[in-house]
């Protein structure tokens, strides 16, 4: 079954494994992390050194398609926006693509 010698195992292993000291300092670099500047001056410089014209392109095709699904079938609500969701989706899934690669900092 269970013996003692085990159990002295178990508990010295789930010791070993949970080090305070390396949590605080995990903790700390993870919140560094959150802290680092660079958000939209990153994303900025990412747009014009990608390709600028794409990611327009790409705009105006999730926001044209539902625009053009309302204006000829208003009273089908749920296909305009099914539309809009799935063209936001679009957008969010492929917007990385035609962005510059992340510059070393």
């Amino acid at each position: 079954m269970c013996d003692g010698s085990r159990n002295r195992r178990l508990v010295a292993g789930a010791a070993g494994v949970f080090d305070i000291k390396q949590w605080r300092r995990s903790s700390r670099t993870a919140r560094q992390r959150v802290r680092a500047p660079g958000g939209v001056p990153l994303l900025s410089r990412r747009v014009r050194h990608g390709r600028p014209h794409w990611l327009l392109g790409r705009i105006l095709v999730a926001v044209a398609l539902p625009v053009i699904a309302y204006v000829v079938r208003a009273d089908d609500l749920p296909a305009w926006i099914t539309l809009a969701a799935g063209s936001i989706t679009w957008f969010a899934a492929t917007a990385h693509l035609v962005l510059a690669p992340k510059l070393p900092r």
